[in-house]
């Protein structure tokens, strides 16, 4: 036998053994990197669905939060309690910052169709509210537009949560006071 022969047969042999447990090594390491990338691109959607999950209930909240006030306020201000009028707006004043950071988060996590609809009713709420005096009509049109709002805001959860939208009837069927009233006809014609 030759003696190179017996070496490259060596290392023929010595090749068949690694390369295998070459390849396998590599094949693993590839693996469990795709593996910890993928369970780590899993890991940010889900913390950034929770974390517009969370903004749309703070977003929720703040609308019927805000609905309350109006009507809470309009009533004080009508009945002439002063105190009352004067605790409401300071209520709502130490409040402002963390409302106003909440309706920035909207660019971040809402829909498009959302923005526009938080957007139209605060520009709406604002025009029916402008002057000195707080009428029960001038907040009653400013609920009327937050509850728009709040309904596109509720489909735009459903969907994120790939649940079925709601139509506008099933959402008044919800609530108490599900009476039409001529705001409602007004509201819908604008």
């Amino acid at each position: 036998m030759n003696p190179t022969q017996t070496t490259a047969q060596i290392l023929w042999e010595m090749a068949k053994v690694i390369l295998p447990a070459l390849i396998a090594g590599v094949g693993a390491w590839i693996g469990g990197r795709l593996s910890v990338s993928r369970e780590m691109e899993k890991l940010r959607n889900e913390r950034a669905f929770d974390h517009r999950l969370d903004w749309y209930r703070r977003a929720a909240r703040g609308i019927v939060e805000y609905q309350w006030f109006l009507i809470n306020f309009s009533r004080a201000f009508e009945a002439g309690d002063m105190a009352r009028t004067k605790e409401l707006a300071a209520k709502r004043d130490a409040t402002k910052v963390a409302q106003e950071a909440d309706q920035r988060e909207m660019t971040l996590f809402a829909s498009p169709a959302t923005i526009a609809a938080l957007n139209r009713a605060n520009v709406r709420a604002g025009n029916a509210l402008k002057g000195t005096s707080l009428s029960s009509e001038a907040a009653q049109i400013a609920v009327l537009e937050l509850n728009n709002a709040y309904f596109v805001l509720a489909n735009d959860v459903r969907e994120h949560l790939g649940m079925e939208p709601l139509t506008l009837q099933e959402l008044k069927a919800m609530t108490p006071d599900s009476a039409t009233t001529k705001l409602d006809k007004k509201s819908r014609e604008t």
